[in-house]
C-alpha cells in the first residue's frame, strides 16, 4: 500500500454516495494502480500526466493519492451533475457531441490514458480516437481501454490495443469486460484468479438452482459459505445467492417491498423515493432493471430470476405490485425525458427539459425500453404499449428527435405489440409513407424491392408424364459429368484428326 500510494479504503462499498460506488474489486483495482505507476515512472515528474475518460474509472481518480501524477477526469454530463459539489477542477466535462473540445493545457499532455466507456455502444470509440490524438503527449503514449469483447476489433483499429489475458473483477457489472492495451504488461498477461474463484461459486449456485427447480420438494440444501474466500467481491456474491434462494418468487417479493434488489440494490419504495431524480445512478447500475420490469426471457443480471407464470398471477391478483408497477414506469419515463400524460390512457408527452434527457437513448437503454414495454403487457398495463409505441413514432420517423433509436422501433418495439395493434401501426408508417421519407431526409439507400416468391416454383400440369405447356426443358449449365464427356469428346477428336493426318502422309506404294 505504501509503494503504490494508494487509500484502499476508497474501494470498499459506500452506501451514502451509491453513484460514486467503485465496481472494480480491490484485486483489479490495485493492479491498475501498479500500471498507472509503471507507465509514468519513466516521465520526468513535471511531465507525468494521468487522464481517465469514462465515469467508471471515479474510483481510480479519487483512490490515487499520488501527488507527483497529475489526473484529470472526464465524465459524462449525468455524473458531471452529481460530483459537481466537490468543486474539482480536474473533473472535466466529456462531450459526444463534440469530442474535438478540450482544455488548452491538456492538449498533448497526457503520459498515460485510460478509457473505460459509459456506452458499450461501438460508434463511440471513433469519438475516442479524436480526443485521443489531441491528448496524448506522442504517437508512444500507453493506452489503456477497458471494454466489452464485442468492441476488440474496433479498439485495435481505433487506437491498436491488443487484448489481455487479465479480466477485470466488477461486482455491479452484469457483463464482462475485457482490458485492451497498446504496450506490453507483465501484470496484465496473468489471469485474475479472483474471476476464477467467482465463476465456481456462480457455478455451483446455478447447479442448484436447477436441482431446486426439477425436484422442489426435497429439502434445500444449505449454499456454499465463504470462509474461505478472501476479497470483499467474492463474499458479496455469496451473500447476494443466499438471499435470492430465500424466496421461492424472489420478483413478486421485490414488488411486495419484502426483497432489496441485488446486487446493491434498494426496496422497491425506496427506489421510488430515493432514485427518481438521480438520473447518474439508474444510467450506471445495470443491476435494478430486471426487478424493476421482470419478464419470462432470463436477463443479464446473474442475481435475477425471470418472471414465473406464478409470480405473474400472484402480481396481478395484487392491486399494490400494479401501482408500484405503474410508478417505476412514471420513473423510467422521467429518466428518458418522457411523462405520462394519461394514467388511464396510457398517453405519453415530453417532459420538461426532454432535449438533454433524449441523450440516454442509447444502446443498453434502447434494450431497457424493449424489457419495459414486455413487462408491462405482462403485468396488467398492455393498453399503455400502443400509445408510447405511436409517439415514438412521430418523434423518430417525422420529427428527427431521436433518429438513433429508428431500428430499435422497428425491429423490437414494434413487435411487443399484440398483431392487431402491430399491423395498425405499420400500415399507418406504410400510408404515410414515414421511412422513405426519413431515408431521404437522412441520406439512406433506398429499400430494395421484396420479391414475392410464389409457392408453386415450377408449372403445373394435369398429365405428370408430360410437359405443361409453354415449358421449357431446363438448359444443362455444365458440371462434372459435363466436363468429363467433353474432355473424352475433346481426346476421340484428337484422335481422328491424327488418324486422318497419318493416312495422308503415307507414301502411295505402303
Amino acid at each position: 500500500k505504501r509503494r503504490l500510494n494508494f487509500k484502499m479504503s476508497d474501494l470498499l462499498v459506500n452506501d451514502e454516495e451509491p453513484e460514486l460506488e467503485p465496481y472494480y474489486s480491490v484485486k483489479t483495482a490495485e493492479v491498475l494502480f501498479n500500471e498507472i505507476q509503471q507507465q509514468t515512472q519513466d516521465v520526468e515528474s513535471n511531465d507525468r500526466c494521468l487522464i481517465l475518460i469514462g465515469g467508471g474509472l471515479t474510483s481510480l481518480y479519487y483512490g490515487l493519492t499520488d501527488e507527483s501524477i497529475k489526473k484529470y477526469l472526464f465524465v459524462d454530463k449525468f455524473l458531471n451533475e452529481q460530483i459537481d459539489n466537490k468543486k474539482d477542477d480536474h473533473i472535466i466535462q466529456y462531450r459526444y457531441d463534440n469530442p474535438t473540445e478540450v482544455p488548452d493545457a491538456l492538449r498533448e499532455k497526457a503520459s498515460f490514458i485510460i478509457i473505460e466507456p459509459d456506452f458499450i455502444d461501438q460508434k463511440i470509440w471513433v469519438d475516442y480516437k479524436k480526443t485521443i490524438d489531441i491528448i496524448r503527449s506522442s504517437k508512444d503514449t500507453p493506452i489503456l481501454a477497458i471494454t466489452t469483447p464485442e468492441n476488440a476489433e474496433t479498439v485495435q483499429n481505433a487506437i491498436q490495443a491488443s487484448p489481455q489475458l487479465f479480466l477485470p473483477s466488477i461486482p455491479n457489472l452484469i457483463y464482462q469486460y475485457h482490458i485492451y492495451a497498446t504496450y506490453k504488461s507483465e501484470s496484465l498477461s496473468t489471469t485474475n484468479s479472483e474471476l476464477e474463484k467467482l465463476e465456481k461459486i456462480i457455478e455451483e449456485s446455478e447447479k442448484e438452482a436447477e436441482k431446486e427447480h426439477a425436484k422442489p420438494e426435497r429439502k434445500e440444501r444449505p449454499i456454499r459459505t465463504s470462509s474461505s474466500v478472501s476479497t470483499p467481491s467474492i463474499r458479496r456474491v455469496d451473500k447476494n445467492l443466499e438471499l435470492l434462494k430465500k424466496h421461492k418468487m424472489p420478483n413478486y417479493a421485490f414488488y411486495t417491498n419484502k426483497m432489496p434488489s441485488i446486487p446493491q440494490g434498494a426496496l422497491i419504495d425506496d427506489i421510488h423515493k430515493n432514485w427518481k431524480d438521480n438520473f447518474a445512478l439508474l444510467e450506471y447500475h445495470h443491476g435494478y432493471i430486471q426487478y424493476l420490469f421482470p419478464m419470462f426471457e432470463a436477463g443479464m443480471n446473474y442475481c435475477s430470476r425471470p418472471l414465473t407464470v406464478e409470480e405473474q398471477e400472484a402480481m396481478l391478483e395484487n392491486e399494490d405490485c400494479k401501482k408500484r408497477l405503474l410508478v417505476s414506469y412514471k420513473m423510467m419515463l422521467r429518466f428518458y425525458g418522457l411523462s405520462l400524460k394519461d394514467d388511464s390512457t396510457g398517453e405519453i408527452e415530453h417532459d420538461e427539459g426532454w432535449e438533454s434527457r433524449y441523450r440516454a437513448f442509447t444502446y443498453h437503454n434502447n434494450l431497457r425500453i424493449t424489457r419495459i414495454l414486455k413487462c408491462l403487457s405482462l403485468l396488467g398495463y398492455p393498453h399503455f404499449l400502443k400509445p408510447f409505441i405511436r409517439f415514438m413514432i412521430d418523434d423518430i420517423l417525422v420529427h428527427d428527435n431521436l433518429s438513433s433509436s429508428a431500428n430499435s422501433l422497428m425491429q423490437f418495439w414494434l413487435p411487443t405489440l399484440t398483431p392487431e395493434d402491430e399491423t395498425d401501426l405499420r400500415s399507418y408508417i406504410e400510408k404515410e409513407n414515414l421511412i422513405e421519407s426519413y431515408r431521404k431526409r437522412h441520406h439512406l439507400a433506398p429499400r430494395k424491392p421484396i420479391k414475392k416468391k410464389s409457392r408453386r416454383s415450377k408449372p403445373l400440369s394435369t398429365n405428370l408424364n408430360r410437359p405443361p405447356k409453354g415449358h421449357k426443358p431446363r438448359r444443362n449449365r455444365g458440371g462434372l459429368a459435363s466436363f468429363i464427356a467433353k474432355q473424352r469428346a475433346n481426346q476421340e477428336e484428337k484422335k481422328n484428326n491424327i488418324d486422318v493426318e497419318v493416312v495422308v502422309k503415307a507414301p502411295l506404294n505402303s
